[in-house]
């Protein structure tokens, strides 16, 4: 069956199976603006004509949503969640094509975005700019697990693994970021830095990951604002080619 070419707006709640793929020629691919949904993947694939352009997956405003079973890339923002509280991220193939930097990551894997109380789990992502990345200090109560995340071949364009970290432009010396995060056996590797509570995210907690093959295992800053890394394995090449 032929990859549907129109972008997908779910404004409803329901369980909603995908078919066929979803190839858009550029912009967003999915849109979810309705509480209650579960959108099943399916095995399918999500992609864009013009790489590093537009979102993958549009999460906006909603809460009790799930996401799982299939490919996403290679977007600007491959999966995104804005002001959402309970959404679950599961089981993705996040495929990114190792792109130039274009003023900033042309590739993000997963962004939460003034977001609380999500779980992204058992994601396997790859080739991207930025891993996961939490922003804001709306953004709290969050859990990331059990993630395998890898950049790209050229690892001066995958620049940080996992982040979090206030919003563009915040006021605050250090601005605020998110509070009271957990990341827990996530295995990072080939980013040049691979881990960051930026010194305005508080209360946080990381323990039982991997990284691996990084200029830059922990950011300094991770523990300025009382978070906590723990049980923790780095093991570095610095610098990296």
């Amino acid at each position: 069956m032929p990859a549907q070419t129109t972008p997908l707006n779910i404004t409803r709640p329901g369980a909603y199976v995908l078919t066929r793929d979803i190839t858009v020629p550029s912009g967003d691919a999915i849109t979810i603006s309705a509480n209650g949904v579960t959108l099943d993947l399916n095995g399918r694939n999500i992609s864009v004509g013009t790489p590093g352009t537009g979102r993958g997956i549009f999460i906006n405003g909603v809460s009790g949503v799930s996401v799982k079973n299939g490919k996403v890339g290679a977007f600007n923002v491959n999966v995104q969640a804005d002001n959402s509280s309970n959404i679950s991220l599961s089981n993705l193939q996040i495929i990114g094509q190792n792109l130039p930097l274009a003023g900033g990551p042309s590739e993000i894997g997963i962004l939460l975005i003034s977001s609380r109380g999500c779980l992204i789990d058992h994601n396997l992502i790859t080739s991207v700019g930025v891993g996961i990345f939490v922003r804001g200090p709306l953004s709290g109560g969050n859990t990331v697990s059990n993630n395998t995340v890898t950049g790209g071949p050229n690892i001066s364009r995958s620049p940080l693994g996992l982040c979090w970290n206030p919003l563009a432009g915040a006021a605050g010396n250090p601005a605020p970021g998110p509070k009271g995060d957990r990341a827990y056996n996530n295995h990072i590797s080939q980013f040049v830095d691979g881990f960051s509570f930026s010194s305005g995210t508080t209360g946080s907690f990381a323990f039982d990951n991997t990284i691996s093959y990084t200029n830059v295992g922990f950011r300094p800053d991770s523990t300025v604002g009382g978070n906590i890394l723990q049980d923790n394995i780095t093991l570095q090449v610095a610098p990296n080619p």
